[in-house]
């Protein structure tokens, strides 16, 4: 145990039982996320976008681990608004053998995540679905760089929108870094980290972003939805 367990040690932060922030028991009772077209909403495999939704530009697929319930809300939101390290290692573990499960094939992969306003990342000190994104990367053998994506605009917190006004408010948030245009070629897919997929509009903008670049693939992935 390291001095900072000692001094302040882990507690599931839905029972209380000491060792961990997300203990089994706790984790048992939150649900698998369930997979969706992130276009029409209906279910598909793995969130693998219908063949019907999929037009020119629109990403592939996204799909999230989790329901956005129970410890892992607690989680995700604890880190979100109090960051440790800690935290993140956990939700990764917890999810990482769904990721490694997953049936499709996307050969090599070049990852990135959702970016936030410089701004509010220096107010908050970090952007936690780079740090999530950055910790999946290293266990799935994937390269990673958070600098491909920048938010070229201020947009409104999403909590609280509605689907139509969710899609308006990040509609030309996102660009692609000048450096990195044109340079997708030698990757089979992309892959874009988000903390929770809600609408799944901010996956979409991002990966629609990616693919208008050049991109062959685009998937999301997110811890909970």
């Amino acid at each position: 145990m390291g001095i900072i367990d000692f001094v302040f040690p882990k507690r599931c932060l839905n029972c209380g039982v000491s060792g961990f922030y997300i203990c089994n028991s706790c984790l048992g009772l939150v649900d698998r996320a369930f997979c969706k077209c992130i276009y029409c909403g209906n279910y598909s495999y793995w969130g693998r976008t219908h063949k019907s939704c999929n037009r020119r530009g629109r990403i592939d697929g996204a799909f999230a681990i989790w329901r956005y319930e129970g410890v892992v809300r607690k989680a995700l939101l604890k880190f979100k608004y109090s960051f440790s390290y800690d935290i993140v290692d956990e939700l990764v573990k917890r999810s990482i053998n769904d990721i490694k499960n997953y049936p499709f094939n996307l050969g090599s992969v070049l990852s990135t995540s959702v970016p936030m306003k410089s701004g509010k990342e220096r107010w908050r000190g970090f952007n936690q679905a780079s740090l999530i994104g950055v910790k999946v990367a290293y266990e799935m053998g994937w390269k990673f760089d958070d600098d491909i994506l920048i938010k070229t605009k201020n947009t409104r917190s999403q909590a609280g929108l509605v689907r139509r006004e969710r899609i308006k408010n990040l509609r030309g948030a996102f660009e692609i870094n000048n450096k990195y245009k044109k340079n997708f070629k030698e990757y089979d897919s992309l892959v874009v980290f988000d903390d929770v997929l809600t609408t799944g509009s901010t996956i979409r903008e991002c990966g629609e972003v990616l693919k208008k670049a050049g991109a062959k693939v685009v998937w999301g992935i997110t811890i909970a939805s």
